[in-house]
């Protein structure tokens, strides 16, 4: 496999040509069948980089006032979307232009923040620990604060974030396997018929969590099959690999985009994986900075410019 590691925008560069060609059509050979249903257009999973329309994994979603966008903290509409968030996005293509009939939203996990090692930029939030790396105009939270997490788990565990956002209070949310889950909803998962990646939700009192809703987790919404897709995390895939996106699980620490299509077998085949260079911890821009004019100074024979 080939990987080039580059900043998220260059990596997604390029993508929607592989994306690209008559989103309509079925896989070769596949045949008209009560199973196809629900299969056609184009899938994304993965952070809004930028707006114009809606560009996630470098695929641009045209959409409207009446596309159904949905967030998963209670709200709806295009106002929304924020550049950093976490989005799902299907589409149907309409002449030369890919519309979204669907975005929403998703944060990993919602709840208070019960610690901080500034040094290390990790949080935890419901037991769930987060290695998160905002814009550093953006002011960071604080012990106590109810926030939200877009972002994707690597192998271990740990949700990699590139945004927050203020949560309502008392909202709690986790989404993992059963590993990852904090104590509280393991054991509400253990008395359900669901497994694999699951939604939980339910309440804050102020003390512990208490569970009212599990929902299964899917890429795309239930009997959606894209033909093709672009999906976001840390999945350590391979050009030619085949995967069921049911099955498709994070492996190791390296965040990716891949495109893949879907085949007669119902499979899906990577196409191309690009790997994403997350940017600099909070303060280490700073850092580095502070380090170059001292050096800067140093060389000058110490003179101040």
């Amino acid at each position: 496999m080939r990987t080039f590691a580059l900043n998220r925008r260059a990596a997604l560069k390029g993508l929607l040509a592989a994306l690209s060609g008559p989103l309509g059509a079925k896989g070769a050979g596949a045949q008209d069948s009560p199973r196809d249903q629900g299969i056609g257009g184009t899938g994304a999973f993965g952070e809004i980089v930028k707006f114009g329309s809606v560009i996630v994994d470098g695929i641009e979603f045209a959409y409207s006032s009446d596309t159904p966008i949905v967030d998963d903290l209670g709200g709806a509409g295009a106002d929304k979307l924020r550049i950093g968030q976490v989005v799902r996005a299907t589409s149907e293509q309409v002449g030369t232009r890919i519309r979204a009939d669907a975005i929403s939203v998703e944060h990993e996990v919602v709840g208070p923040i019960e610690a901080i090692d500034a040094g290390a930029g990790i949080l935890t939030i419901l037991g769930q620990r987060v290695d998160l790396r905002p814009p550093e105009d953006v002011e960071q939270p604080n012990v106590g604060d109810f926030i939200a997490i877009s972002g994707f788990r690597d192998g271990a565990g740990t949700i990699l974030s590139d945004h927050f956002e203020p949560a309502p209070s008392g909202l709690v949310q986790v989404i993992g396997e059963a590993r990852d889950l904090p104590d509280f909803a393991r054991a509400a998962l253990d008395g359900s018929k669901l497994k694999d990646r699951v939604i939980v939700r339910g309440r804050w009192d102020g003390t512990a969590a208490t569970v009212e809703t599990i929902l299964p987790w899917s890429f795309f919404p239930q009997g959606r099959r894209p033909n093709r897709i672009a999906l976001e995390g840390v999945f350590a895939a391979h050009v030619g690999e085949r995967f069921r996106l049911g099955a498709l699980r994070a492996k190791g620490s390296t965040l990716e985009v891949l495109t893949a299509v879907l085949e007669p077998s119902g499979d899906y085949r990577v196409q191309t994986v690009e790997v994403i260079a997350r940017r600099p911890r909070a303060g280490a821009a700073a850092e580095k900075r502070r380090r170059d004019r001292d050096d800067d100074h140093s060389n000058d024979g110490g003179k101040r410019r």
